[in-house]
């Protein structure tokens, strides 16, 4: 063991007798997206870095919605960086950030100012911006010394801080966000007007009880229910809180993670406890609902449902599942105990005891309203439990029994490493998956291009041993088929939605962060990168893999961390930074290898006692790293490990 810029610094020194199959699909998959993201920037971005929504006209856009889109175009580009990305995506990415900001400063609301106002979003709901600001958040695992960056997040934060005179979103005493759209304009229960009239069909509707509302058919044929629906939303969820803004708890947790200042770090812990207590005193169910007095159901009749995105409308737990996930990461990440998971598993756990077995697999409620019949058909898209009739199954007042989002499970055991969690996994996969190792039958999400979360844990398990090069070459085939898209595509741009790159995008990491990174992707509403480990180029001093190299995390325990790296260069010493988790959290005490010693293969054991080490890579050469961890034990911060 020697020291390098400080850092303890391992020799590998042992050359691999073959290259590794998944060591050359990993580095070709980063080579192949380096070349596409160019091609990509060139067809479907203007020279300035605006996209190419809306189109010119004599009226530009108005609403509050397609920012969140927007941003999600680009939203990975910064996490393709840290793992190994060219360079140019740094600056393509902070340039995109700056660029579609600027941009959607011209556009109206119709309620008196712009989507952007002060640089952020003058308001929406947190399912929305948690999915738009995920982008701004990796942008500090990219570059955290972002002068510009660092001054926005402040000041984002400070929006939820009462640091701004001009907005209002949070009441230090109840703790509670004020309005299910908030921004930086405050609360906005304008966008709730009093004369609305309800238009979001495919999702059911957000409230049962309205006259009128027999069947979702019955609603849509009744133009004056749509009205008294439209009313209904107006007079119960224009104020207070609902669970989804818990996912603003990354927006704080990005400002502690640039300052260290623990005043971000108070208003989470303050929030999520908030939360806590909410939940329990409803039973255990979290409610979805919360007036400006703090009562659960104020503005709807005392109910613990209705709220907006919640449970009732539009996606159930999907959402408040995302939003819970999150604010358990960020609160496990800043307070260092897993403890803080007890709120997300428990939701879980209320929805598995309801569950229904069916089609080998275990269904669970993600929706609920009281015990009268919900009568409407989910959209296609939705695999929901079925009578024999063909309607849909309910229970209880419990409705849409799908199997759920791995996703969760899987966020859920990857920070808590219970075995108590990767046994809920057990039960929530599908039970006719042949030991759960079969890639091709679990569906895509189309947004991240994920939902793997299930075979890369049965690989971690020892049970599935070909998932590196199999998705791998998934990841591949996927990149290779948006550009062909690209190439073949003949749309023109004045018929773009606003989520019009998110389909063209290029980039998918979801196998890179789990085999290179031991974690899972991000939770989609903007959750934070939370991995075992992080790489960085110790010559070069940027994140990411240097030039050559491959990493595979093999096995992760509660207190071990098993990494394969090989350097496929056959002439070139490469130096990797192996820092424990993304954010310098986790801790290593002592690294067990293989060296090469006198001409004979050694088992070495090295002292580390600290985040990070330095790996020095001979050409050719491969070790395995089995390192003794310690997790949650530092103070995470974006900052460099050297």
């Amino acid at each position: 063991m020697s020291r390098e810029n400080s850092l303890p610094c391992i020799h590998a020194s042992v050359p691999f007798a073959q290259a590794p199959q998944w060591a050359i699909l990993e580095r070709k998959l980063i080579d192949v997206m380096n070349q596409s993201v160019p091609a990509i920037v060139e067809k479907y971005v203007n020279p300035d870095g605006s996209i190419k929504w809306p189109p010119p006209g004599p009226k530009p856009h108005e609403g509050i919605d397609a920012l969140d889109d927007a941003y999600e175009s680009f939203h990975n580009w910064p996490l393709f960086y840290i793992l190994g990305g060219d360079d140019y995506l740094l600056d393509l990415s902070l340039r995109e950030y700056d660029a579609v900001t600027k941009q959607f400063e011209n556009y109206e609301t119709g309620h008196g100012y712009k989507m952007v106002e002060k640089e952020f979003c003058s308001g929406y709901d947190w399912m929305h911006n948690g999915e738009g600001y995920a982008f701004f958040y990796h942008l500090g695992l990219a570059d955290p010394t972002n002068q510009e960056n660092i001054e926005r997040s402040k000041r984002y934060a400070g929006f939820y801080m009462g640091e701004d005179p001009e907005v209002d979103n949070f009441d230090t005493e109840l703790k509670l966000i004020k309005s299910p759209h908030n921004g930086s304009t405050g609360p906005c229960p304008q966008h709730f007007p009093t004369d609305g009239t309800w238009t979001q069909e495919g999702y059911g509707l957000p409230f049962w009880d309205i006259d009128g509302a027999t069947s979702v058919s019955a609603i849509y044929s009744d133009p004056e229910a749509m009205k008294r629906i439209g009313k209904a939303k107006h007079d119960r969820d224009k104020l207070g809180d609902t669970p989804v803004n818990l996912a603003s708890t990354s927006l704080m947790a990005n400002a502690f993670l640039y300052t260290g200042d623990q005043k971000y770090k108070s208003w989470i812990k303050d929030y999520f406890v908030a939360w806590e207590e909410r939940t329990k005193e409803n039973g255990g169910i979290i409610p979805d609902n919360i007036g400006l007095s703090g009562k659960i159901g104020e503005y709807n009749e005392g109910r613990w449902f209705g709220g907006n995105y919640g449970w009732v409308w539009p996606h159930g737990f999907e959402t408040i599942g995302a939003a819970l996930a999150i604010a358990s990461e960020n609160m496990t990440l800043l307070g260092h105990d897993t403890s803080y998971l007890g709120l997300f598993r428990s939701q879980i756990d209320e929805l598995m005891k309801r569950g229904k077995h069916g089609d080998n697999a275990l269904y669970v409620p993600h929706k609920y309203w009281s015990p009268e019949t919900v009568n409407y058909d989910p959209w296609e898209r939705l695999s929901v439990l079925r009578n024999a009739d063909g309607t849909q199954y309910q229970e209880d007042g419990w409705f849409e029994y799908m199997i759920m989002d791995p996703a969760f499970g899987g966020h859920l055991w990857s920070a808590s490493m219970a075995v108590d969690d990767l046994e809920r996994i057990k039960k929530l996969r599908r039970e006719n998956l042949d030991g759960w190792n079969n890639l091709s039958l679990y569906k895509v999400r189309q947004k991240d291009q994920s939902g793997h979360e299930y075979p890369w844990i049965a690989y971690l398990q020892g049970e599935y041993e070909s998932y590196p090069v199999e998705k791998l070459n998934d990841s591949l085939r996927q990149a290779y088929d948006r550009m062909t898209f690209m190439r073949e595509d003949t749309q023109a741009p004045m018929t773009f939605s606003d989520s019009y790159l998110q389909s063209r995008n290029p980039v998918n990491v979801e196998g890179l962060i789990q085999l290179t990174l031991g974690g899972p992707i991000p939770v989609y509403n903007g959750g934070l990168l939370m991995t075992r480990v992080r790489y960085f180029d110790n010559v070069r001093k940027r994140p990411g893999l240097p030039a050559d190299v491959a990493a595979l995390v093999k096995k992760l325990e509660d207190n071990r961390t098993v990494i394969e790296l090989v350097n496929l260069s056959p002439i070139d010493t490469r130096e990797v930074v192996v820092q424990g988790g993304a954010f310098g959290e986790h801790s290593f005490t002592t690294v067990k290898f293989n060296a090469c010693v006198n001409g004979e293969d050694s088992l070495q054991t090295s002292e580390v006692n600290g985040k990070a080490f330095v790996v020095k890579l001979d050409p050719g050469a491969t070790v395995t790293l089995d390192a003794a961890t310690e997790r949650f034990v530092n103070e995470p911060t974006y900052a460099f490990p050297w």
